[in-house]
């Protein structure tokens, strides 16, 4: 029996003559047992899972808490003046579709209202906004460290291993870095892809359609397939590398971006949801509600949903035939 990339085994093929065999079921337990299986792993791992939780949740207060002190400092500065007033009034005016827009009659008090707008700027105050919301920033980039802290638990758990909240968040800092370069790293083909998108527009507008339209079919099918590469930078040592996530998927692509997609859209439904019913609260506790206390939950669930479709793939998690 020979072993493929995801450490189950795959018989050899049959001599000549002889039938060949019957095909393997799906490495993946069905839908319904992978919600189900994901609340039991949550429930018997609630006291690790919780830790994380908090972790996570504190980690969204400082950062809601920085972009709204940066936001307001920003928005105090920039929006609530009577400069800005004036500015966004002489654009109005003077705009590409107003009529001195073709006479260029008009642009001087475009400029002196640029101008004016400029100086009545406090430049230490939108230092200190944009230094608040680059630290949000940061405290957000962070923040990964317990969904990947998560999926290392639930991992432990398939494996019939058990590990602590604290070796667990501590494994997830580590990985941080990681994980961030593997995202830079996609966000970078991202890019890339627009830029050739806006030179196609340049060259001609059928081009530019017909390139956007395509980008737009491969990022929603690869879209989700990615997260299950970042599962694999969550919980396996080293860099993980694309062709071992593309193996790991290998024929069962379909399978798997619909289960992605599944977990995606109920994830939005729960967070949309939470921020819909909490809007009618005074600002900002509906917004903390919705991402400190449902979105580490809705995390934590999507993460080990995640895990365990990586823990089928790689033979961990063998669900039986009758699943």
């Amino acid at each position: 029996m020979a072993d493929d990339v995801s450490g189950r085994h795959r018989p050899a093929l049959p001599p000549d003559g002889e039938d060949p065999p019957a095909q393997q079921p799906s490495p993946y337990r069905r839908i319904p047992v992978l919600f189900t299986d994901t609340f039991e792993l949550v429930g018997r791992r609630w006291r690790e899972l919780f830790v994380i939780a908090i972790v996570a949740a504190a980690a969204a207060v400082v950062a809601l808490v920085l972009f709204l002190s940066g936001g307001n400092i920003l928005f105090d500065e920039l929006i609530e003046t009577d400069e800005f007033e004036a500015f966004a009034a002489a654009v109005g005016e003077n705009g590409p579709l107003s009529d001195t827009s073709q006479t260029g009659a008009g642009s001087d008090s475009l400029v002196v209202a640029w101008n004016a707008l400029l100086d009545s700027i406090d430049a230490d105050r939108v230092r200190s906004g944009v230094l608040l919301i680059g630290l949000g920033v940061l405290v957000s980039i962070l923040g990964l460290a317990p969904i990947i802290a998560a999926s290392r638990v639930a991992l432990a758990d398939v494996d019939g291993n058990e590990l602590t909240a604290n070796s667990a968040l501590a494994d997830g800092f580590k990985q941080v870095p990681k994980v961030l370069v593997l995202a830079l790293g996609y966000l970078a083909v991202l890019a890339a892809t627009v830029l050739v998108i806006v030179l196609l527009f340049m060259v001609h507008g059928a081009l530019g359609v017909l390139g956007l339209l395509m980008a737009v079919g491969v990022l929603g099918v690869f879209g989700l397939l990615v997260q299950m590469h970042f599962v694999c930078a969550y919980v396996e040592p080293g860099y993980p590398r694309v062709g071992r996530w593309w193996l790991l998927i290998k024929r069962r692509k379909a399978a798997t971006w619909g289960r992605v997609a599944l977990i995606a859209v109920i994830s939005f439904g729960i967070s949309w949801s939470s921020s819909l019913i909490a809007s009618p609260l005074p600002s900002p506790y509906g917004d903390f509600v919705a991402n400190v206390i449902v979105a580490p939950i809705v995390g934590i669930l999507t993460a080990t949903a995640h895990v365990l479709m990586y823990a089928d793939l790689s033979g961990r998690g063998r669900p039986s035939p009758l699943q």
